[in-house]
């Protein structure tokens, strides 16, 4: 039966009833006054009995229309909280990120300050210094130390930051090993 009953109908009886007036309603939901009269009569007839009492000066609900308000009111509420609360989840980032990251202070602030933006973030993260092909299934990102094109394709490497390399020798390693 749900099928054959337009939602449109349902808002337009709900409001006609809480008013008392089809010309309310029509200002209500901003709609022309036939189009709810149109909706009423649609429903009437998709019911096969009459919603409302109809007179020159005053709409009242019939017995019927009386029940189809009290059994579909709080089902109507109840969609709507669930239609708001879903709206909501294009408004906040949200979920698990799994991430694979070394061990680096500069990264651990990092993460604390993602944290701190994106509080319905859960965030599990694993560390490693030089990740293995073997170990990156299962994680959503992974940071890693790397020079040059990554060898497994199915993966999208985005450049973060870029430092400047340089080389270092203790005084003693030079001394055994002279510059070439």
């Amino acid at each position: 039966m749900l099928d054959k009953i337009d939602q449109q109908w349902l808002n337009s009886f709900h409001c006609v009833y809480e008013n008392n007036s089809f010309k309310r309603a029509a200002e209500l939901l901003g709609l022309p006054s036939s189009n709810i009269s149109r909706h009423i009569a649609l429903l009437e007839e998709r019911l096969d009995t009459r919603l409302f009492h109809r007179t020159t000066r005053r709409v009242s609900p019939t017995d019927a229309g009386e029940h189809l308000y009290v059994r579909t009111q709080p089902l109507l509420n109840k969609l709507n909280d669930a239609l708001e609360e879903v709206t909501q989840y294009s408004q906040q980032v949200q979920g698990q990120l799994k991430v694979l990251m070394p061990d680096s202070p500069a990264l651990s602030e990092a993460v604390v300050s993602f944290c701190h933006q994106h509080p319905s973030i859960s965030l599990c993260c694993d560390t490693s210094i030089s990740p293995k092909d073997d170990l990156l299934d299962g994680f959503d990102i992974v940071i890693s130390f790397q020079r040059g094109k990554l060898t497994d394709c199915n993966w999208v490497a985005k450049e973060i930051i870029r430092w400047r390399s340089v080389v270092v020798a203790s005084p003693a390693w030079l001394e055994r090993s002279p510059a070439p």
